[in-house]
């Protein structure tokens, strides 16, 4: 194989559709969907600092939004730990869906206790270069919940 033909078929093997199985994709799906929540209050965020903003409103605002955050921690975790319940809000998206690639579903195998762990990589735009996150997550009442967040 020449070298052309092997850097065509990495390309190609790279711009291949991320095959999974059919519980990895419920994962998969979660994650995503969670992810777009929370991309939502992050953008409002984004778009409403305002320089002439009294600082009342300021914190209004930022207390508005990290209620509405709090409320889709809710229904994606299990793990009710304050350690992991949104505080804060940010200038860089932490969640934007377009910044992740490679991601994988791990799972313990185990039909009685599921356990999952959702890694994958996050574009940061400062340094140009991922980062690796990952997730944890168990079955509560038949369905995934997020109960761990590793950076």
């Amino acid at each position: 194989m020449k070298l052309a033909e092997f850097f065509g078929l990495m390309q190609r093997v790279k711009a291949a559709p991320m095959r999974l199985s059919a519980e990895d994709q419920v994962i998969v799906n979660l994650m995503q969907s969670y992810f777009a929540e929370m991309y939502a209050i992050e953008r409002d965020d984004e778009g409403q600092s305002h320089l002439s903003e009294s600082d009342e409103s300021m914190l209004k605002r930022l207390e508005a939004s990290i209620q509405r955050q709090k409320e889709v921690h809710s229904r994606y975790w299990c793990n009710t730990s304050l350690f992991y319940e949104p505080r804060s809000t940010t200038t860089d998206p932490e969640h934007d869906w377009k910044r992740v690639t490679n991601c994988k579903v791990l799972r313990n195998g185990d039909e009685n206790g599921p356990l999952f762990l959702f890694l994958f990589a996050y574009m940061n735009i400062h340094v140009n270069e991922p980062r690796l996150h990952c997730y944890g997550l168990r079955t509560v009442e038949g369905k995934p919940m997020i109960e761990h967040q590793y950076h």
